[in-house]
């Protein structure tokens, strides 16, 4: 009898398994179909699912490939989550982006990376703040959550500032936000062209390598020969770190409301963590000193910020998609607004605010253009980057995810990493640290993924944990013979 843990299973030892013939693609899609049937009327990660004789169809077809001895890498016969930005068109699902006034577009193709290739006890609990203590952390919620729960091995999400690092932090994910340009935008519904990147989420380091595999344009960067597999050497010894104090870089009062238990925790644990690595790492500076994001907002405030560069390509990007669309009720963000207001779900009593794109219908800058700002302030943003790696000798810096950090790295349009540490004593959320590099610096982040892991263990996301225990029908193993748990 041969069997898998869908919760712990990573992608690559799916694969191993397949290419042993101990499971067919068809059979691995069943158990995970089987998971979300379970689960997700609770967990909400998944919007769609193609129809389940097409996707059985697809199975088919790479279970008789591989075999005819054809595979065609390492994520052949491999379920993956996509995010609901991403035009899927072939396999007859819509894209809605969650948005109901969406309902019924028709793409013209799938996206050009689809060509190519968390939950706590007690819920949600609505404190009024933006990344509360219960919160699954951003818009790539439903994939991450999706693969800590065992929907599928791995997901790929997309971020504009946080929206794949906070995700994978709180369902205890390995991830990468890509140098931005390096996974093509075409076919994903947009926030902000020059912020926005899908990226890999997983639980290892190498199904994230593998996934980055597929999804980088190859034209745009230099990848290391044989891909990004080869940076897994599961070592610090080539890596500099540099460190942020989490005394200092947390969340403001204004983004989550702190629990001094957990704050207690997440200092300890992070520091412990960096005592750690200290001594295998080839250079390591504890605590640099950096320029917060009060400070910056300071320093900028007689020049067009984030959000308001944001603000300002919001409507030409959302109508270059919206024109971009075979068929669709609306057309421009003022279309798309006004169908909003007539949908009451779109538009609940709890959440009735679309105060943003209301205010982008009409937002400008100020004596200058917003190709002028978006180039300020990028160069900004990568000075204040470069400065601190090259002045203290460092090539990767750790800092604690629950922090302002990706404000930083969404400016650059640098990449970044999560890295999985542990969960809360009080609520069983999962928290981690997140490391940044200068662009194009993916492969010094698949290194350090790789050698985290090596030390410290990724733990599972306390409450589906806690289910899992309590499932009378086995414990969330898949059983392949019986196709049932």
């Amino acid at each position: 009898m041969v069997a898998f843990n869908r919760l712990t299973t990573t992608a690559f030892e799916l694969q191993e398994m397949l290419s042993a013939g101990k499971i067919t693609s068809g059979e691995a899609v069943g158990a995970y179909l089987e998971q979300q049937s379970i689960h997700n009327n609770w967990l909400r990660a998944v919007i769609a699912t193609p129809p389940h004789d097409r996707l059985k169809e697809r199975a088919k077809l790479l279970d008789d490939e591989r075999r005819e001895g054809k595979v065609r890498g390492p994520l052949h016969g491999i379920p993956v989550l996509v995010k609901d930005n991403l035009a899927t068109p072939s396999i007859g699902v819509g894209t809605t982006g969650g948005c109901l006034a969406l309902v019924g577009v028709k793409p013209k193709q799938d996206a050009e990376l689809i060509q190519r290739s968390p939950y706590v006890p007690g819920g949600f609990v609505e404190d009024g703040s933006v990344a509360g203590q219960s919160s699954c952390g951003g818009s790539s919620s439903g994939s991450a959550v999706g693969v800590a729960a065992g929907f599928a091995p791995i997901a790929i999400g997309t971020e504009t500032n946080g929206s794949i690092n906070m995700p994978s932090t709180r369902a205890a994910l390995y991830a990468i936000k890509p140098t931005i340009d390096l996974v093509s935008n075409d076919g994903i519904i947009p926030c902000s062209s020059f912020l926005d990147s899908a990226g890999p989420m997983a639980k290892c380091a190498q199904d994230v390598a593998d996934l980055l595999d597929a999804l980088v344009d190859k034209t745009k960067t230099t990848i290391p020969e044989g891909g990004y597999r080869t940076c897994l050497i599961g070592s610090f010894e080539s890596l500099k770190i540099g460190t942020l104090d989490p005394e200092v870089w947390k969340f403001s009062v204004r983004v989550i409301k702190p629990d001094e238990g957990a704050t207690k925790q997440m200092i300890k644990d992070i520091n412990d963590a960096y005592a750690k690595i200290e001594s295998l790492a080839k250079r390591f500076v504890w605590k640099v000193p950096m320029i917060t994001a009060a400070q910056v907002e300071e320093e900028d405030k007689d020049a067009p910020g984030l959000y308001t560069t944001l603000h300002a390509l919001h409507k030409p990007d959302i109508k270059n998609y919206l024109q971009g669309l075979e068929e669709s009720p609306v057309r421009t963000l003022k279309e798309l607004v006004e169908r909003n207001r007539q949908i009451p779900e779109e538009l609940p009593e709890k959440y009735p605010s679309q105060d943003i794109l209301e205010k982008d219908i009409d937002y400008k800058l100020d004596n200058i253009t917003s190709e002028e700002a978006k180039k300020g302030f990028r160069a900004r943003a990568r000075r204040r980057i470069d400065n601190v790696l090259e002045d203290h000798d460092i090539n990767v810096l750790i800092a604690p995810s629950d922090s302002p950090i990706t404000n930083f790295v969404a400016a650059a349009g640098y990449p970044l990493a999560t890295l999985p540490l542990n969960i809360l004593d009080f609520n069983g959320r999962p928290f981690g640290l997140t490391a940044i590099t200068k662009a194009h610096g993916e492969p010094e982040l698949v290194k350090l993924q790789s050698a985290w892991e090596k030390v410290f263990t990724r733990k599972l996301p306390g409450s589906l944990d806690k289910v899992e225990e309590e499932w009378v029908t086995g414990k969330g193993i898949y059983d392949v013979k019986s196709g049932s748990l």
